[in-house]
């Protein structure tokens, strides 16, 4: 009996179906994994997801483990998009700086089409424009002290005032003493955008400015990875939560912005600017490219100066203490510096000092070494195909920058593994500098706040082991006590985990 035209229906839908199935995991297992032609070698990773499942909480030291196999240059997928980690300082400084106007675009994922809305200094494209805007608020920062005496004034009452708010006797670094680091730094910057600092730590600026920042910061690599391979991976309920509180809480910032830019407006005199604010709006009021200077832009940018002061400072200082607990020799040789510098009560806490205190001017250059605050930097993209060295990188390839790599690798640094401030100075006990050091990037995109953030860094180090001592309180099951390296995870920053196992101590009764 002949079969009926449903059940030949039903044969032909199965054996499509079938037919589909098996053209598909075809293409996922064949073609999915491949790399274009003379891409950088890497891990293959799996079909779709690429190696998102293989990074882990700390890309950079994954990274790191994956160019002694394949080379200073990786590549690999991760999702749909390809990747390409530069590990050594030679590639990075071809890349970034010989090659720099094809290697500065920033990567068109979520969490910079929707976070940083691809625009400000931080999220825009390479382009002439962004080199207008960057190089016009260098200079404006040069003109309201970043990097000069004039701004050592305000940044030594924030570190007075920090130290004093820390207590006296046996001080626990807890989530509120971090809290309390954070609140100093960002009213440094606050002096610069709006001419006045945050009244108190309750403040809702400040909350709101903290929120929004540290939720963009410490994402983490599982939330950073899914937006990598797909935006529509962030719907899923565990990562959706961290993409959502990213965007509601630099969206809440933006709101105050705009409304701070509002009351600037209203009282703004064009021939005495006060702060950062007042600098845009009179460029932007004088400028012929409206375009360019637009309101959004000018928020963006004000976004920006807090998004890069923010975190240098506090987690310098964090790190700082969970490196130096466990040695009390470098502790000793730093006291006794401080001590025999800073006379009490005679001398004050200054940047001028630096020359004068070469020992603490290099352990924190050990830390900023040993604790990159940003191992892998801010991602970077290229605009267009470019061959690099013998590889081919697509257009659109994000390029991470792994700085951790640079920082300890033994063609650089003699026993990297070790913290010793000696490799910072020379014969004569000098400071003396290096270009594999490198915590604010080099290049186009590096950091234009780097001559204040290291007055700050310097000052803020001074003042809080001039007054106090730091000793360890051991975690269970961690041999140093800056706990498991598993506590930390990376996103554009490292984030320390919430208890930190040290004590302050201060040093005088």
């Amino acid at each position: 009996m002949a079969p009926t035209d449903a059940v030949v229906d039903s044969i032909f839908t199965h054996i499509s179906l079938m037919i589909t199935f098996v053209v598909s995991v075809y293409f996922v297992f064949v073609y999915l994994p491949k790399k274009p032609k003379n891409f950088p070698p890497g891990p293959t990773g799996l079909p779709i997801l690429g190696v998102a499942l293989s990074i882990g909480n700390r890309p950079e030291q994954t990274f790191r483990k994956w160019a002694h196999q394949y080379g200073d240059v990786i590549g690999f997928k991760v999702g749909f998009n390809y990747t390409v980690v530069l590990n050594s300082y030679e590639n990075i400084q071809k890349a970034i700086v010989k090659y720099g106007t094809t290697f500065s675009n920033r990567p068109h994922n979520i969490l910079f089409t929707e976070g940083l809305q691809q625009s400000g200094i931080s999220g825009s494209d390479y382009s002439r424009d962004y080199m207008t805007m960057r190089n016009f608020a260098h200079a404006v920062l040069g003109r309201l002290g970043f990097g000069k005496s004039v701004m050592e004034a305000p940044v030594l009452e924030e570190a007075l005032q920090l130290v004093e708010s820390l207590g006296d006797g046996k001080v626990k670094f807890d989530n509120e003493a971090k809290m309390k680091i954070k609140f100093a730094s960002a009213n440094i910057i606050a002096r610069v955008a709006f001419g006045q600092r945050f009244p108190d730590m309750a403040d809702t600026e400040f909350l709101t400015a903290v929120d929004g920042w540290n939720n963009f910061f410490y994402l983490g690599a599982p939330a950073f990875n899914a937006a990598m391979i797909s935006p529509s991976l962030l719907h899923l309920p565990n990562l959706r939560q961290s993409a959502m509180s990213v965007r509601k809480g630099l969206d809440e910032h933006m709101r105050l912005i705009r409304k701070r830019i509002k009351e600037h407006e209203d009282i703004l005199d064009r021939d005495n600017p006060k702060d950062f604010i007042d600098e845009l709006l009179i460029e932007q009021k004088k400028s012929g490219n409206k375009d360019l200077y637009t309101d959004e832009m000018i928020a963006c940018m004000v976004r920006d100066l807090f998004g890069g002061g923010l975190e240098t400072t506090e987690l310098t200082l964090i790190f700082s203490c969970l490196v130096l607990a466990n040695r009390p020799n470098i502790r000793k040789k730093l006291h006794d510096e401080i001590d025999r510098v800073l006379v009490r009560p005679k001398v004050q806490v200054g940047y001028a000092l630096r020359d004068q205190m070469p020992y603490c001017h290099a352990v924190i250059k050990e830390v900023m070494r040993c604790r990159s605050v940003a191992p892998l930097l801010v991602p970077h993209a290229v605009h267009e195909n470019v061959k690099f060295n013998k590889y081919e990188i697509p257009t659109g390839s994000t390029i991470l920058v792994n700085v951790h790599a640079v920082h300890y690798d033994s063609r650089y640094w003699e026993k990297p593994e070790e913290f010793d401030p000696e490799r910072f100075l020379d014969e004569d006990g000098k400071v003396k500098s290096t270009k594999y050091l490198m915590p604010f990037g080099i290049g186009p995109r590096s950091c234009i706040g780097r001559r204040l953030a290291e007055m700050e860094v310097f000052i803020f180090f001074l003042a809080l082991f001039r007054k106090f001592d730091v000793i360890p309180n051991p975690q269970p099951g961690c041999q140093r006590p800056w706990v498991c390296d598993e506590a930390y995870r990376t996103g554009i920053t490292v984030s320390p985990p919430d208890n930190t196992p040290v004590t302050l101590v201060s040093r005088y009764p």
